[in-house]
Parts: structure tokens; sequence; C-alpha cells
């Protein structure tokens, strides 16, 4: 998908080098806001997580509000493409196994990912809470084109229900996992989530066995 330009950052580089150092800053900022959350986090100690010179930060971004919405832009970005790449599976993949695959990899990138830890740490951010509301209305409707591929019978307005929920739900064991990260409370989630779809998963083998 192709990438957005934060409305507050002074200005995105041309050159491979500078692109590098502005990556830098965003996975320095990341990591310190993760840390310390962002009224204590300061420029001056993210320019020296970056490895590089406070005049530099400020190159890019004029404070740290820019900073977070950049992250929270990028962050965004990253969880879209990585949702493609787990949606492009061939639709007869049972629901068990593409739920167990998605959320595995989910729980995996975030774990990885700085930039959810950051936002995760500063939830009453408006930048945030921004960019998570297109995220969950965009993620929303794509499980509910999944949902429709699987049962095209199902109302529209049920499948956005359904989507809804489910979307919800990931999001809340995506927040857990980042407080509490224990495989045996994935596990749960897991076999809850398994047996609420269960149903549905039941109409589309009959469905499909007609």
């Amino acid at each position: 998908m192709p990438k957005r330009k934060p409305p507050e950052v002074r200005r995105v580089p041309s050159q491979a080098r500078s692109q590098e150092r502005l990556e830098r800053i965003v996975d320095s900022a990341a990591e310190v806001f993760a840390e310390v959350g962002f009224e204590a986090a300061t420029m001056e100690a993210i320019a020296v997580r970056a490895d590089t010179s406070i005049g530099s930060v400020y190159q890019f971004f004029p404070n740290k509000r820019a900073l977070l919405y950049a992250i929270a832009i990028r962050y965004a970005e990253r969880v879209q493409d990585l949702f493609d790449d787990l949606t492009t599976v061939e639709g007869s993949e049972s629901w068990d196994a593409f739920l167990d695959r998605t959320l595995d990899a989910l729980v995996a990138f975030h774990r990885r990912e700085p930039g959810f830890r950051a936002l995760v740490r500063n939830w009453s951010s408006q930048e945030f809470l921004a960019q998570d509301e297109a995220s969950m209305k965009e993620f929303t409707r794509r499980t509910a084109a999944l949902i429709a591929a699987r049962l095209p019978k199902m109302p529209e307005a049920r499948r956005t229900v359904i989507a809804t929920v489910l979307v919800e739900n990931v999001s809340a064991l995506l927040i857990s996992t980042s407080r509490r990260a224990s495989d045996a409370v994935i596990t749960e989630w897991k076999s809850m989530l398994h047996r609420w779809l269960a149903p549905y998963a039941t109409a589309r083998a009959k469905r499909a066995s007609r």
C-alpha cells in the first residue's frame, strides 16, 4: 500500500542515507515512548537512542506529537500489509486453520513491533485513536468480505456484526498480550473464538456438501 507522509513531518528524504536516519529516529521514538511514556519522553532521549544529533531529529519532526503520529501511521501501514498477506490464501482453508494462522501471525508481529507497544502505552493519544479507528473500520470491512466469500447467503448486516465482534476481540487479545505475554492466555482466547465461530463454520460445511 502507498506510504503516507504524516502531516507534521517537515520533509520526507529522497536519499537512502537520510531515509535510513528517518526510520531509525521513528524506531527509537517508538522504543522510548513504549518504555517511559509520551509525557516523560524527550526529543533529546530519542536522538541519543537513534545515535543522531538533536538537530537531525528536529530536521524531520517539529515535536514529540509529530513523532507519535508518524509511529501511528507506520504501525497502521505495517499491520495492514500483514493483513493483506494473511488473507491471500485460497478460500477453501478451514475457519479453524485460518483463525489459528492469523492469530499466531498477528501475535508474533505485535510482540516484536515497538510501534504497537508505544501506542498501547499512550492509549489516550488522539493520534493513536484516529489511526486505530480508521484501521479497525478497514479490518472490519475486509473481515466481512472474507465471511461473505464463505457464507454468501448470510445477510450483509449480520456479516458486519460478526466481523466487528471478531476484529474487536482480536484487538483486545493483542492488547492483552502486550501486557502479559502468556501463551496460555493466547490459547484460551483462541479456544473461545473457535467455539464462538463454530456454528458459522458448520453452516459453511453444510452448504459446501450440498
